[in-house]
């Protein structure tokens, strides 16, 4: 399947790969840097207009975010900044668009990103991508991570996610599958999104564990974080009960990591 534009639907692939840029109205700077890059791979791609943090009325914050004491907090014990839910809230509208686009997979982009000359071995076709697979991270960190199984593609390895090393949610692969189901399961909002889809303790990654490629086709512009920094966040309470049973599953995770393989990601920029 060649290019192609629809523009009463708003679809935009090559090959059948939906690619999608999430953009404040208020950072054109930023949209001018990916739309450059994407243009000079001859990559079409949409604009969503991100959720501004800064409009959200305190009413609809507090209905969105899981309280402190849900069972979706378990995990995520911070309460979180408007600009995460904002940020969370974009997200879910690259879902929707993915889910009503009829393609089977997304490309879902921040602004803020650098794509090496690699990356459009990944974002234009799927067949690469191995059967049962359903999220995967272009990006990464330079820190080790403990990885499971592997797949060769194209010229590296995709590798499945075991713990949460800093996770981010600047460029990934969803398929429909996926994206259905997590609109159907976001509310309340818990965590941060790349917590949410990648932390291999949510309940969303255990359903679509998370895989990452070992050389990553996509990297951070460096910009200073719209959302604020996570350090300055309120901890919410814990009853004791609570912090055992966190402690006791932090403790069976770690020795679970063990015996996993680590690996280091690097950068594809050549």
């Amino acid at each position: 399947m060649g290019d192609r534009h629809m523009v009463g639907n708003d679809v935009v692939t090559n090959n059948g790969i939906l690619r999608l840029v999430i953009n404040l109205d208020r950072s054109p700077e930023r949209m001018r840097s990916i739309s450059q890059q994407l243009v000079a791979r001859d990559l079409h791609f949409e604009r969503l207009p991100a959720v501004d943090g800064r409009k959200l009325a305190q009413e609809e914050l507090s209905r969105l975010e899981a309280p402190y004491d849900a069972p979706e907090k378990f995990v995520f014990r911070k309460a979180l900044w408007p600009n995460e839910i904002a940020c969370f809230l974009s997200h879910t509208a690259c879902w929707k668009k993915l889910v009503k686009s009829g393609c089977e997979w997304g490309v879902i982009m921040e602004d803020d990103i650098v794509l090496s000359p690699r990356f459009k071995l990944f974002a234009t076709s799927s067949e690469w991508i191995p059967e049962g697979v359903r999220v995967i991270q272009l990006h990464g960190s330079h820190q080790s991570f403990a990885a499971g199984e592997s797949y060769p593609v194209r010229d590296t390895e995709l590798c499945r996610i075991l713990n949460p090393t800093p996770l981010c949610s600047f460029a990934y692969l969803m398929h429909r599958e996926a994206a259905a189901y997590a609109l159907a399961s976001y509310i309340p909002i818990s965590a941060p999104v790349d917590d949410w889809l990648f932390c291999p303790y949510s309940d969303f990654a255990k359903r679509f564990p998370p895989h990452r490629l070992l050389s990553a086709c996509v990297a951070s512009l460096g910009a200073p974080s719209d959302i604020g920094a996570r350090a300055t966040r309120q901890r919410l309470p814990n009853s004791v009960k609570v912090r055992l049973l966190r402690g006791a599953k932090s403790g069976a995770y770690r020795l679970s990591m063990l015996f996993r393989k680590k690996v280091f990601l690097t950068f594809g920029f050549d």
